[in-house]
């Protein structure tokens, strides 16, 4: 997992950095990001109206790194991140993220412990009436809530022969949500407080120096706080994974396997389908990128009413550089997701329907990257996206024009 929030992101890869005190090495940074305008700052349906309005968000941050001993590593990673907003005073606010690593390494096997904490706020949608038919509470009126996630993993890596490896991992989520502003109500956002245990392991072979294929199994326990949540679940997965090194011309990964979900609450049926998910990327002179994901039931009859009935989607995303300082490249992705039960809700046109909600968000956007030295780079980004649903007052769109600017010591 990334510990990305809104206005802050933080790298939690481990390396030496230029600035030295005794044993530490530090990395400062300093970021400017989303410098400009939005149409839809609010993400709301057109049916609820649309806010535009010039943004901003600076995020100061540090690294520091205390490698002892020669196989013992030590990193910590700090960010805290204003995001201003020059009309919408509600969204204005501070994200904070800090994260811990320790590493260990010897010559047959490996161990990483690491924790991470994030407090950012969120947009969240709360319940409206349409007619006489309540509306599903993913969907609508904004409010204004903060989500602090606190994120432990453990993982333990053993070479068994020249070639063949042993990885297990564990780790627990817990997130939490609270009203950032009077008036809310708190029933859907608490709704989605709840616990993460996962734990899970790999047997692999280096086929190559630079490839591996992997079998992977892993469990995982949903435990939403709220009494009779359907969301409440258990998942198992297995899969097999090809990853090609990262540092190769050719980078990525591809993974194909199965996913058992099962709800603990009666009323609900459990998704059993294949997943896929896979990355590909190629660095002729710049960066190409393609993404995809999926998940498909594969009793669609039988499990009328699974969780995940449809997930998938993906993205493709290049960079090309003009010369060593210039680079010009453009983003483009699709996602598709049903919904488990049917609503009826009334369409913009009067009429009623009744049916699972299905959307698909659909965003493109250009961008060009001027790295001025080693440590100073700007970058400018000018995106639309929109987003369909068979639920027609869900549909929404927005343009939005930002850049950036990042100073890395």
């Amino acid at each position: 997992r990334e510990a990305v929030g809104q206005g802050t992101s933080i790298p939690l890869g481990l390396g030496s950095a230029d600035l030295r005190v005794g044993p530490l090495y530090l990395q400062p940074r300093v970021m400017l990001r989303d410098v400009g305008w939005a149409s839809n700052a609010l993400g709301t349906p057109e049916v609820v109206g649309e806010a535009g309005d010039l943004r901003a968000t600076i995020s100061p941050g540090l690294k520091l790194v205390f490698p002892f001993r020669q196989a013992h590593l030590i990193s910590v990673d700090g960010e805290v991140g204003y995001r201003w907003y020059r009309d919408l005073e509600a969204l204005r606010g501070f994200n904070t993220a800090v994260a811990a690593r320790y590493d260990y390494s010897a010559v047959r096997w490996s161990l990483s412990l690491s924790n991470r904490f994030i407090n950012a706020d969120r947009n969240q949608y709360e319940l409206i009436e349409i007619g006489d038919d309540v509306v599903p509470p993913q969907l609508e009126i904004f409010g204004r809530v903060r989500e602090a996630t606190n994120y432990t993993a453990l993982s333990l890596s053993w070479s068994i022969v020249s070639r063949g490896f042993l990885e297990g991992r564990a780790s627990r989520n817990i997130v939490r949500f609270e009203d950032r502003e009077e008036g809310i109500d708190t029933g859907v956002s608490k709704a989605l407080d709840r616990t993460e245990d996962s734990i899970g392991g790999s047997i692999g072979y280096r086929v190559l120096p630079k490839t591996r294929v992997s079998l992977e199994v892993d469990w995982q326990l949903d435990d939403y706080e709220t009494p009779g949540n359907f969301r409440t679940a258990e998942t198992y997965r297995a899969r097999a994974r090809v990853q090609l090194d990262a540092t190769a011309p050719v980078s990525g990964q591809f993974a194909l396997g199965f996913r058992d979900q099962a709800p603990r609450e009666a009323t609900v049926v459990g998704f059993s389908g294949l997943v896929l998910d896979g990355n590909l990327a190629v660095h002729p002179g710049g960066t190409t990128e393609i993404h995809f994901f999926g998940a498909r039931d594969i009793f669609p009859t039988f499990w009328s009413d699974s969780i995940y009935a449809l997930r998938q989607g993906g993205g493709l995303s290049t960079l090309v550089q003009l010369n060593r300082a210039l680079g010009v490249g453009a983003d483009a992705s699709i996602y598709e997701h049903s919904y488990p039960t049917e609503a009826t809700v009334e369409q913009s046109d009067g009429s009623t329907l009744t049916a699972r909600r299905y959307d698909r968000i659909n965003s493109f956007a250009a961008r060009v990257r001027w790295q001025v030295t080693r440590v100073n780079v700007f970058d400018l980004r000018i995106g639309y996206y929109y987003r369909t649903s068979n639920f027609d007052i869900l549909n929404n769109r927005g343009l939005f024009v930002g850049s950036g600017y990042t100073f890395t010591y």
